[in-house]
């Protein structure tokens, strides 16, 4: 038996995950320290969370542009947006994850579920950057404004997407830790190591 090592996940896919990671994790923070204001990691006003969670919006949003146009330029856009066959696959990945199935069912680079999870992400996303850009200046979008419902529902609807994206960051994590350490080797290395056997 010969182990061999793979490239799965090249340079830009490490620096895209872990930069789009980080903004993440800073507008989870700010939008959470908006909703409650705690004075820690040195934010003493609104003014600093605020600039902090815009900047760390077009960093994410720059980064999610980029992703997508790696993607279709490299044919990889496959690997992360969901499609029929992955709906077809979800009930089989649910019995692995619920301990109902003993194997996982194959699968490409993604499995099911993270496909979806990356999918929804990217329509979320936009949502989350669209509803952001209005209530950040209100006033010069006030005609959108009652295509939400009002500014409160909009205010609603963006703090759902924080939620969202908390609740599924939180699974990816989970997911990422617990499936196969091979795999979240390959998110710092670019390298995953398999077994062969002649």
């Amino acid at each position: 038996m010969t182990i061999k090592t793979e490239l799965v996940q090249p340079l830009f896919i490490r620096v895209y995950h872990w930069s789009f990671a980080a903004a993440i994790v800073v507008l989870l923070y700010t939008a959470l320290y908006t909703h409650y204001p705690v004075n820690i990691l040195g934010f003493v006003d609104m003014g600093n969370i605020k600039k902090a969670k815009y900047m760390a919006s077009y960093i994410a949003l720059f980064l999610l542009l980029a992703r997508l146009y790696y993607g279709i330029i490299t044919r990889d856009i496959g690997h992360i947006i969901f499609n029929r066959q992955d709906l077809k696959d979800l009930p089989g990945f649910f019995k692995f994850y619920f301990f109902l199935a003993r194997r996982e069912p194959p699968h490409a680079k993604y499995n099911p579920g993270q496909k979806l999870i990356f999918t929804s992400w990217i329509w979320v996303f936009f949502f989350s950057a669209i509803t952001g850009f209005i209530l950040y200046d209100h006033q010069r979008f006030e005609w959108l404004i009652p295509f939400f419902g009002g500014l409160q529902y909009l205010r609603f609807l963006h703090y759902l997407v924080f939620l969202y994206f908390l609740a599924t960051t939180i699974l990816h994590v989970y997911q990422a830790g617990t499936e196969d350490p091979a795999k979240l080797q390959a998110m710092f290395t670019g390298h995953m190591r398999r077994k062969e056997t002649p």
